[in-house]
């Protein structure tokens, strides 16, 4: 994957693109860090297990978060994701 626009087009993603389009999203530029280049495809496809390690500051919330807000069913009220933060400043970052 080069750039953003090569994902998967589902409802979420439209709606992330459009954002991203107004430069609204907090992304730098068009094409993805290295673990989301590696972590989206993976994510986006079939259910899996997946490790990503990367430096701070290279998108790795963006790589992990964009494919579990892929997966959410708007039409259930149960939980579906849930995102454990170790320490209050990752918390506030996420």
């Amino acid at each position: 994957m080069k750039t953003f626009a090569e994902l998967t087009h589902t409802d979420t993603h439209k709606a992330t693109q459009s954002k991203f389009d107004e430069g609204d999203c907090g992304f730098e530029d068009e094409t993805p860090s290295a673990i989301q280049a590696q972590a989206l495809p993976i994510l986006l496809g079939e259910p899996t297990d997946f490790i990503g390690l990367a430096a701070t500051g290279t998108g790795k919330t963006a790589a992990f978060g964009i494919p579990m807000l892929e997966r959410i069913d708007t039409s259930s009220k149960t939980l579906q994701a849930m995102i454990l933060c170790p320490t209050r400043e990752l918390a506030l970052q996420v």
